[in-house]
């Protein structure tokens, strides 16, 4: 009687379905940092004002900032309630959203998400003006949790629910 050692097809389905649980990983955590933009509390300033050019065709007015500083503005069509230091920023115009994007390796089982542009990185760690509003390190602690029981119920649903085959008894 001959065995056949199988751990490198084992091994290649570890592999493939913890890549498959990454994946499902990446994408949980992209919704959670949306959903944080979206639909978190907010708690700061109500704006009814938005900035323009003199030239622009609705009626804009000369405004002076709390700061001392003037600029164009127009009555926004809805205010906008905006975020408080702490936490996830405010939705105004959906640009931060339309930023955030993944990418998944599967051979090296790496992923990241990210926020594309300067903007993101104010928000998330703040500047010696504003205060954080962290949403993409929350998101991935939110996620963390649900990521790693995914990639083991992938990897047990690959290997059949736990039994291994590592060696194959040939006649």
């Amino acid at each position: 009687m001959a065995v056949t050692w199988n751990g490198a097809a084992v091994l290649a389905k570890v592999q493939a379905a913890a890549g498959q649980g990454i994946d499902v990983g990446t994408k949980a955590v992209e919704a959670e940092a949306v959903r944080l933009i979206r639909e978190g509390p907010k708690t700061g300033v109500v704006y009814t004002w938005i900035g323009t050019s003199k030239n622009d065709p609705a009626r804009a007015f000369l405004v002076r900032a709390p700061q001392g500083h003037r600029f164009w503005a127009k009555l926004r069509p809805t205010p906008h309630q905006a975020s408080d230091a702490g936490e996830a920023p405010a939705n105004d115009s959906g640009a931060l959203i339309a930023s955030i994007d993944s990418e998944v390796d599967r051979n090296k089982l790496l992923s990241s998400v990210s926020a594309a542009g300067l903007i993101p990185l104010f928000l998330e760690y703040g500047t010696r003006y504003m205060e954080p509003r962290p949403f993409m390190r929350v998101a991935a602690i939110n996620k963390a949790k649900e990521i790693q029981a995914g990639v083991a119920d992938e990897i047990a649903k690959a290997l059949g629910s736990g039994r291994v085959q590592l060696l194959q008894a040939a006649e």
